[in-house]
């Protein structure tokens, strides 16, 4: 599952996906890393791939608001002292698109990563958020303060902030950083990763665990089998998607797949 469909997932999706708003050729990793140690690149990735990934409708209107929010916000202004003015030019793009900006669902997303931007830069001029990260675990090997301050940011939510966290620490190489009780906050689960825990962990209940008792289990058992629960958990996302596409055919796929590997 790691090895070849987590491989998969990182090839096709993965570094597509975050390559293409900053116009980096896919291949080129040493440019998409560069890219994304830079404060509104790496705030423009957030916008475009995490943000509003749990938003179906007019998912992809709103995240063309907020990349034409963000570019002419800091056209006018500077990342210290435009945060206002990014959530009205939010507001005024997705009028453009015939689609309504809400305070709920919408302000603190857009407003709170330029506030997160701004203030990591203030503190460290020229860091970005995901080079904070990327400096955090180098020093440390913690994630839960990173974790809990983007967690924080309203409308976001844990298994996005948990998601992105995991793909930078994949593209950076840092998860053998990574202290194994930390794993936890880089192991999103998703349906079809609660779905496969039950394949890899011989325990009672996983059917009916919560989140953060499946993200600590996968990860132990990972650890133990000698496998990245990082390549892990993209595998099960991969093959849940592309290959199962509908939970009725899981049983049938998951043992097409065990038969294939005996």
């Amino acid at each position: 599952m790691a090895h070849q469909f987590g491989q998969q997932f990182v090839d096709s999706f993965l570094i597509p996906h975050l390559a293409r708003p900053l116009g980096v050729p896919p291949e080129d990793h040493q440019s998409l890393l560069q890219a994304l140690a830079k404060p509104a690149a790496a705030l423009q990735v957030l916008y475009a791939h995490y943000a509003f990934s749990r938003r179906g409708k007019h998912r992809d209107e709103l995240v063309a608001a907020a990349q034409e929010a963000l570019a002419k916000t800091l056209v006018a202004q500077s990342l210290h002292d435009g945060s206002d003015t990014v959530w009205h030019a939010f507001v005024v793009a997705c009028q453009s698109r015939h689609i309504k900006a809400t305070e709920a669902q919408d302000r603190g997303i857009v407003q709170g990563l330029f506030e997160l931007a701004a203030e990591t830069d203030a503190a460290n001029p020229g860091e970005s958020i995901v080079s904070l990260i990327v400096r955090t675990i180098n020093e440390t090997g913690k994630i839960e303060d990173i974790f809990a301050r983007i967690v924080d940011i309203r409308g976001l939510g844990p298994k996005s902030t948990s998601t992105f966290i995991r793909d930078i620490v994949h593209l950076y190489g840092l998860e053998p950083l990574v202290e194994p009780a930390e794993k936890i906050h880089i192991q999103p689960v998703d349906r079809w990763l609660r779905l496969l825990a039950a394949e890899i962990v011989p325990e009672d209940g996983m059917d009916k665990a919560a989140d953060w008792v499946i993200a600590g289990k996968v990860s132990k058992y990972c650890r133990r089998a000698g496998a990245s629960s990082i390549l892990f958990s993209m595998g099960c996302t991969y093959f849940g998607q592309r290959i199962v596409r509908d939970v009725e055919r899981f049983d049938y796929e998951i043992r097409k797949l065990k038969q294939s590997l005996a």
